[in-house]
């Protein structure tokens, strides 16, 4: 079916005038040689990728006569390999998103590879690392020998990094966080080749996470000063979680028993009972907000202390109280200055009442107000 029909009939119409132009150029001499790769149409139709290696074919007076092709199917090759590049592309567009950067180094540590995404966030092409540079050169110079030697002990180990956030310092000197992870690749005999991994930006995530410390941090240091602590109570099993302030205040250790009695017996003597019945009649009873001040007894050095408790209770579905969130304040040194100036005001109204038969009190327009 084939023989004696142009070899340019059997292309694929988009090649066809491509592969005729080419077969003459070959057979004049023009064109050399060289392999290619041409789509041609099977008899059921459907459509094949050749690679055609070619060689002149010659008459016994050394006449080009002919070309004899060697046609090597690579269908399948093809597909894999565009398959591989619509894998690839999809990666680096992932790792383009995440702000990730695919790298390889030896066992030395000098970079073999990098890929393309370094330059937006390092500020680094490729090139200039690939071959250049060895991974903890990024590092910023404090602290680099110590991270060097740090990664060099999970080298010896051929151990995998997780999520190590560590720093590198760009081009332009910016300081750029990152978080690497990063597999051992080994040879045959199991000696280390090196490590392949990925560096990922969380410069951001890292900024969070510093400016949430200075607020944990600044609000700690206002609770201390302000005498406040918190406190999350299980209403189901009577435990309850406290802050180091509200350890503080209670004078209490990581020993001490967490429970609804062990609170109770943090409470003065005089407001035991007091603070029994309300929170068990009014707070968890009726689903009220606790809102009381009180007298505690600190358990490390016994010493009476004047608090201010508030917590607001959390209910599930069927409406039953479930936990209850809330501060303690010590407010011994507000109370202390209410009593004195009660004191200070009963002397003067004694002093008043005992020295003169009567007083009174106008105000601008000498009405009487006491």
């Amino acid at each position: 079916e084939m023989v004696g029909r142009p070899v340019w009939e059997f292309v694929a119409e988009a090649d066809r005038e491509a592969s005729r132009a080419a077969v003459r150029r070959k057979l004049s001499g023009v064109q050399p040689l060289a392999p290619v790769q041409r789509r041609y149409v099977r008899r059921d139709g459907g459509e094949v990728l050749l690679e055609i290696h070619d060689s002149l074919v010659r008459n016994a007076a050394g006449e080009t006569a002919g070309i004899r092709s060697a046609l090597l199917n690579v269908t399948d090759r093809e597909r894999a390999e565009e398959a591989l590049r619509v894998s690839e592309a999809r990666f680096d567009q992932l790792a383009e998103q995440s702000g990730t950067i695919v790298w390889e180094v030896d066992a030395q540590g000098l970079y073999t590879y990098v890929s393309h995404v370094s330059e937006a966030i390092w500020g680094y092409h490729p090139d200039e690392l690939a071959g250049q540079v060895h991974f903890y050169d990024l590092h910023p110079e404090d602290g680099r020998e110590a991270f060097k030697t740090a990664a060099f002990a999970v080298f010896q180990r051929k151990e995998p990094f997780h999520d190590l956030i560590n720093a590198v310092e760009g081009k332009d000197g910016r300081l750029v966080w990152v978080s690497t992870n990063g597999i051992p690749l080994l040879n045959s005999d199991g000696t280390l080749r090196g490590y392949r991994g990925g560096d990922t930006d969380v410069t951001e995530r890292k900024r969070a996470e510093e400016a949430l410390r200075e607020n944990e941090d600044s609000l700690r240091e206002s609770q201390i000063i302000a005498g406040l602590g918190s406190y999350v109570l299980d209403v189901s099993t009577g435990r309850w979680k406290s802050s180091a302030v509200l350890d503080d205040v209670f004078g209490i250790d990581k020993a001490y028993e967490r429970s609804v009695e062990g609170w109770i017996a943090l409470v003065h003597p005089g407001d035991r009972t007091m603070m029994a019945d309300y929170l068990r009649n009014e707070v968890l009873g009726q689903g009220r907000t606790l809102d009381k001040e009180y007298r505690i007894v600190r358990s490390d050095n016994q010493a009476e202390r004047w608090v201010h408790g508030r917590g607001k209770l959390d209910f599930d579905a069927q409406g039953r109280p479930r936990s209850m969130r809330g501060t303690v304040q010590d407010i011994t040194g507000r109370k202390r200055a209410e009593e004195v100036l009660r004191e200070s005001q009963e002397r003067h109204r004694t002093i008043l009442q005992t020295a003169m038969d009567g007083f009174w009190l106008a105000d601008t327009e000498g009405r009487l107000l006491e």
